[in-house]
């Protein structure tokens, strides 16, 4: 069983032990620290009572970006990233956000599916935003209107 609920600054360090597990270019502990402040929403899923995923919103006005979202990699596969994000589409939307953007390297097809299957359509392209081990790859640029 999973829950969701909104976290706090004091999360932070097992937040970092799921980016390590989970994220093939993990953010750095001081970066997740600092989206805990005023325009920020960080939300944890938690399977028996154990913290395995999160996700980072940073929210202007009407909209909100999702940051960043992991799920522990011993943990995906099993729709918690799905979840996670539909707890946080009804968050969003009780709290008068009603756009949602994200940018998503190219080359993750998982989390372009995912982002299809959740409602959210390409944009547009940033060319070469992301580096990689090789040089850099372009971002999608994704829209849900909530």
């Amino acid at each position: 069983m999973s829950n969701i609920s909104l976290l706090t600054a004091h999360d932070s360090p097992r937040l970092h032990q799921i980016e390590l597990s989970g994220n093939m270019f993990p953010w750095k502990l001081s970066l997740i620290q600092s989206c805990f402040s005023e325009h920020y929403r960080v939300f944890g899923i938690h399977c028996n009572n154990q913290l395995v995923g999160y996700c980072i919103w940073h929210l202007v006005l009407n909209e909100a970006t999702l940051m960043n979202i992991v799920v522990h990699k011993a943990k995906q596969g099993q729709g918690l990233a799905k979840q996670l994000l539909n707890y946080c589409f009804d968050y969003l939307s009780r709290n008068a956000i009603d756009t949602l953007w994200l940018e998503v390297r190219e080359s993750n097809n998982q989390a372009i599916h995912l982002y299809n299957k959740t409602g959210f359509s390409q944009v547009d392209i940033r060319k070469n935003y992301y580096k990689t081990d090789i040089g850099k790859e372009d971002a999608i640029i994704m829209q849900k209107v909530i």
